[in-house]
């Protein structure tokens, strides 16, 4: 009795392992149906590589949630789509328009689509507004035809680096890219396409960097923070010592845009110190 009752245990345990298996291969067969080529589209944009992504669901095509909507995500799609490599860019609704109905999200918890951009990024230029130099200004990046500026959240000069080598910049960018925010060139008009540009550096666009909110991404930002850049030549922009009680002290200003400006104390340590006082003239 004892031994039937092991074997009909055995029994059990193989057929709840068998069921699993079952079901996990009938998963797996699904996902690779569902994820097939011929069950994406893009629509709504200029080309076959761009544009809103739907999924097809049954007998109706349904949009992706932009909500998580990331570089990662977008280049698997293009990847699947049969256009794989990294300059892909994600973007939100405002880029390829909204569609209807919503898959991958509960209807109730979404309302804007997401998008590809599967390459040919030079579609989408990148100018410098209202700087006195050819080098430097406000940045703004052209998509959907209109042009908008760039949230200063998040941005440094990775992201600057980026921006100056779009413009042709590169050989001033070797002696460094500054990223300036607070619309430091002025308030600019128009979306704010991006916000949280977070650029490794070496990038071909800004559009295939990734980005806590993907470009036409619905944020919370306005043109009081506003980016630009300063593609590598500071000489116009001098710097003096202010209130000390000799010519190799005092506090530090800065001239931008004719007026001279302090500077704010916040990561302020000998490091950057000894860059102003190189630049200064006063080396050791």
């Amino acid at each position: 009795m004892g031994l039937e009752k092991e074997l009909s245990a055995a029994q059990a345990t193989l057929d709840v392992a068998l069921t699993k298996v079952s079901k996990l291969e009938e998963t797996r067969k699904w996902k690779e149906d569902t994820v097939s080529r011929k069950h994406l589209r893009l629509v709504n944009g200029s080309n076959d590589y761009e544009g809103r992504l739907e999924v097809k669901s049954g007998d109706q095509w349904r949009s992706v949630c932009e909500n998580s909507w990331s570089k990662n995500s977008a280049q698997l799609i293009c990847s699947m789509l049969g256009y794989p490599g990294p300059n892909v860019a994600a973007v939100g609704a405002r880029v390829f328009g909204n569609g209807a109905g919503y898959t991958l999200s509960p209807p109730s918890y979404c309302s804007r689509s997401a998008g590809v951009i599967c390459g040919d990024l030079d579609s989408y230029p990148v100018r410098l507004v209202n700087g006195s130099y050819p080098h430097e200004g406000r940045l703004e990046i052209r998509i959907a035809g209109q042009w908008g500026t760039v949230c200063h959240n998040g941005w440094d000069s990775a992201d600057a680096k980026v921006a100056c080598n779009m413009l042709g910049f590169e050989g001033q960018v070797l002696n460094g890219a500054t990223a300036t925010g607070g619309a430091m060139f002025g308030r600019g008009t128009g979306p704010e396409w991006m916000n949280g540009v977070d650029c490794v550096g070496d990038e071909n666009h800004l559009l295939s960097c990734p980005a806590s909110y993907p470009a036409g991404h619905s944020s919370q930002c306005s043109h009081n923070y506003d980016a630009g850049v300063i593609c590598g030549d500071w000489h116009h922009y001098p710097l003096r010592l202010v209130g000390g009680t000799n010519e190799r002290e005092g506090r530090v200003e800065v001239k931008i845009n004719g007026l001279w400006t302090s500077i704010y104390d916040t990561y302020w340590d000998t490091r950057e110190a000894e860059v102003v006082c190189r630049a200064l003239g006063y080396n050791w």
